[in-house]
């Protein structure tokens, strides 16, 4: 009953965004295609893209072509009416396991009102947590790579739901910045903290399509009947039939200052499994974004995660959760250059000896990006990952590794 509820209520929303635009004339395209020359550190094949079944924890690995059709978007946005919105995304990915799919789909609508400004959103798409993924298709304008937090969101966490924003702009109230309170009620996304507990983090740009599968290692006490659960998760899937929600505050001060607080639980039923043996994992956190802008040109990025996700009987996997990251950017005639800094951790708080949980690590990410022939771009990032993860050493590898890689990117956008 809840899956169905879950495929309605977002094949509603993907179809009426998909009549609207073949109504609407006026409808406003985003895309984007982009190319890569990949180098990635010669390490053990055990160290493989967890796409590949390995516990390494970045996108690409050895095996990787060199040459490469990373991923495109097409973002559909239109205009129904003065009031209602309606927008669709959706991906293309060489790697993983569905190809071709929808990533957010949603319909906004926003009614005229003295005061308080209200919005609101009903369909699949991402709370808006971040100040790093700000750009077309939920991507980043600032690194190839998403930051461990946003790579992760990006991965385990969709909601299909309905959110209301109410919105006190400063003019109106005669401040010097902007109030929003957001809340949002929705299914699905019962499976989220699956990849932390048994991958750990990784830093990528993949975002997983709507009933996408995600890959990870065949754990041993995954393959030897400690769990039900199989070597992958479809995140976005709903297991219990329990609403979760989220609550949020952004503050906005003269372009100075943009900060989001949220709060986020899934509510799930951690005894609950899928009739696919998708365990319902109780998923909570608190995300904490400031982007402070230091000049027209410079600004500071930063993002804090902390939380806890636990599943089974007895709380048999039960794990604590942290990531942090800052980013420092600037734009010049000769482009923009940005680098950041993080640290993630998975700490374990179950008595379930032989199922490891406990990763920890740091990364380092430089990138610069220059606009070429208009509306192109070329760049090139660098990222370095010092990982730990305990259940390495379950078959008797190595716990700490590091992992690097480089990009030259061409970015085709329309």
């Amino acid at each position: 009953m809840a899956k169905r509820a879950n495929l309605a209520l977002t094949a509603l929303s993907l179809s009426l965004a998909i009549n609207s635009f073949i109504a609407i004339a006026d409808t406003k395209i985003k895309a984007s295609f982009d190319f890569s020359y990949i180098n990635t550190s010669n390490n053990p094949q055990w160290l493989n893209s967890w796409q590949d079944e390995g516990t390494g924890v970045l996108r690409y690995d050895a095996t990787t072509d060199a040459f490469n059709f990373r991923q495109g978007f097409v973002e559909l946005d239109s205009e129904l009416t003065d009031s209602i919105d309606a927008s669709i995304t959706a991906f293309a990915h060489k790697d993983g396991d569905q190809h071709v799919g929808i990533t957010e789909a949603f319909i906004t609508y926003k009614p005229l009102a003295s005061g308080w400004l209200k919005r609101y959103r009903v369909g699949m798409f991402y709370p808006k947590f971040s100040t790093e993924n700000v750009a077309g298709g939920w991507q980043s304008p600032y690194t190839y790579s998403y930051s461990a937090i946003n790579s992760w969101l990006g991965e385990e966490l969709r909601v299909n739901g309905i959110e209301a924003e109410f919105i006190r702009l400063g003019r109106r109230a005669k401040t010097d910045y902007d109030l929003s309170v957001v809340g949002a009620i929705f299914i699905g996304n019962d499976p989220i903290g699956t990849l932390l507990s048994w991958r750990g983090w990784a830093i990528h740009d993949r975002q997983s399509l709507f009933n996408d599968r995600v890959e990870m290692a065949n754990y041993p006490t995954i393959d030897t009947g400690a769990f039900v659960q199989p070597s992958w998760v479809n995140p976005i899937k709903e297991v219990d039939g329990r609403p979760g929600y989220y609550l949020g505050v952004h503050y906005k001060q003269k372009r100075k200052h943009d900060i989001r607080l949220y709060i986020y639980d899934n509510l799930a039923d951690p005894g609950q499994t899928g009739d696919d043996n998708q365990y319902s994992w109780r998923s909570k956190f608190a995300s904490l974004a400031w982007k402070y802008r230091i000049s027209p040109s410079t600004q500071l990025l930063t993002q804090a995660v902390y939380g806890a996700s636990f599943m089974g009987d007895n709380e048999m996997v039960d794990i604590d959760f942290f990531s942090a990251y800052a980013m420092l950017t600037h734009k010049t005639p000769y482009g923009r250059f940005s680098g950041r800094i993080e640290r993630f951790l998975v700490k374990e708080k179950d008595s379930f000896a032989i199922d490891a949980n406990d990763s920890d690590g740091n990364a380092l990410t430089l990138a610069w990006r220059f606009p070429v022939f208009d509306n192109d771009e070329i760049g090139i990032e660098y990222l370095t990952v010092d990982s730990y993860n305990e259940n390495r050493q379950l078959w008797g590898w190595r716990q700490q590794n590091r992992q690097s890689q480089v990009q030259a990117v061409y970015k085709l956008n329309f």
